[in-house]
């Protein structure tokens, strides 16, 4: 009984207390009349010079800066860590019998030299493929529905004229399906046409040599997701982001078939890497965020993607191939959109672009040295590799 009433007795005086304090602080009455004038006249003294312009000017700079670095980090922040692959997990490559040696699924060759096959045969023995060079484009899609129809897929294909004079052009695609057609499909694509009459190696023979040996891999595969693999025509200008590039055909499409997609991938210039400082560009402030050394892939998308995106770049991470960042900006930052990613997003679909960042990196973008000597196979390899082991637990979920 005693213990309950000295607790009793605490509680009250811990109330008066409270009581106490309460009246000075709300300028009350009483006891503490002097610590509200004080605390008024240091409330005046700071609002005087708080309204004073050099304070005003640190405060609005001061939380400019702070909302900018918020949302940069809220841009740049990436699940996962880079320290296996900048350890060197993958600097071995896949020629030297590192992790990143596998075997190609159909030819037995290893990734570095099935790649290297793939992009040289597009930009070296086709060579220019547009709708300036006609017969490069047609070889070249004749060429991908071969290499597709080996691997016994059934090449869909989505044919319209685009040009001046016009000229049949096509995309194509091969579908892997998968054992519950219910959930929403992974898709796959890469452009196979090149700038005008460029060599196009990185820009992009890489991005559609990753894309078919990816989905060579998928024909011997059993996913629970069905894979979709599309090789467009025409993202080059003058068709880009116009009503004949390739993608948006297919992406619209695609909705008016009512398809069901979870992300699309655009793999986009793969195969460029540098370990030079000073190597990487990123505009603005951007700069600040990521690395100066080319030798990363990223993982691009709009505000919109941001958790494709951060899934994307922590499952890659996770596979110590290659380093990865990620960034979900706006879309008004030039290069942001920049692919076929954005006419999957334009018709309602979530999409990422999967990239060396291109002309941020490579100096021959869109000229005639973009030719596949310049390109790194091995870390091209490896950053394909990574890509193939994101694809298998996407698609088995």
């Amino acid at each position: 009984m005693s213990d309950l009433l000295d607790h009793g007795g605490r509680r009250l005086v811990e109330s008066e207390r409270l009581m106490r304090f309460l009246r000075v602080f709300v300028g009350g009455r009483g006891e503490g009349t002097g610590g509200v004038a004080r605390w008024r006249a240091m409330s005046s003294s700071l609002g005087a010079a708080l309204r004073r312009p050099i304070f005003q000017r640190i405060l609005f700079y001061g939380s400019t800066l702070a909302a900018i670095a918020g949302f940069g980090a809220y841009c740049s922040c990436m699940p996962g860590s880079n320290r296996a692959a900048l350890n060197g997990v993958a600097s071995a490559g896949a020629e030297t019998g590192a992790p990143g040696k596998a075997t190609g699924a159909v030819t037995g060759t290893s990734t570095a030299e099935e790649l290297r096959r793939s992009v040289t045969m597009l930009a070296s023995t086709i060579g220019p493929r547009s709708t300036e060079a006609p017969r490069g484009l047609e070889e070249a899609a004749t060429w991908l529905a071969t290499e597709l129809r080996s691997s016994n897929y059934e090449v869909q294909e989505e044919r319209f004229l685009a040009g001046s004079p016009p000229q049949e052009v096509r995309n194509l695609s091969a579908t892997r399906t998968g054992s519950d057609p219910s959930l929403p499909m992974l898709v796959v694509g890469a452009h196979y046409d090149a700038v005008s009459t460029m060599p196009g190696a990185d820009d992009n023979a890489s991005g559609t040599a990753a894309a078919l040996l990816l989905a060579r891999r998928f024909a011997i595969r059993a996913p629970k997701r069905t894979v979709r693999f599309v090789f467009f025509t025409n993202e080059e200008p003058p068709h880009f982001q116009t009503d004949t590039m390739g993608s948006r055909i297919a992406a619209n499409r695609a909705k008016l078939r009512g398809d069901k997609i979870a992300v699309m991938l655009s793999l986009e210039t793969l195969g460029f890497y540098s370990d030079a400082e000073g190597s990487q560009s990123v505009p603005g402030l951007l700069s600040l965020l990521y690395p100066s050394r080319g030798n990363f892939v990223a993982f691009v998308g709009s505000l919109a993607a941001r958790s494709e995106v951060r899934d994307l770049v922590g499952r890659f991470r996770e596979t110590g191939r290659l380093p990865a960042e990620g960034a979900a900006l706006p879309t008004m930052i030039p290069g942001v959109m920049y692919s076929d990613h954005e006419s999957y997003e334009r018709a309602g679909y979530p999409a990422v672009m999967v990239t060396d960042t291109a002309f941020d990196r490579n100096k021959n973008y869109h000229e005639k040295t973009d030719l596949p000597a310049t390109l790194d196979y091995r870390r091209f390899a490896s950053a394909v590799e990574g890509l193939d082991e994101v694809l298998v637990a996407r698609s088995s979920e």
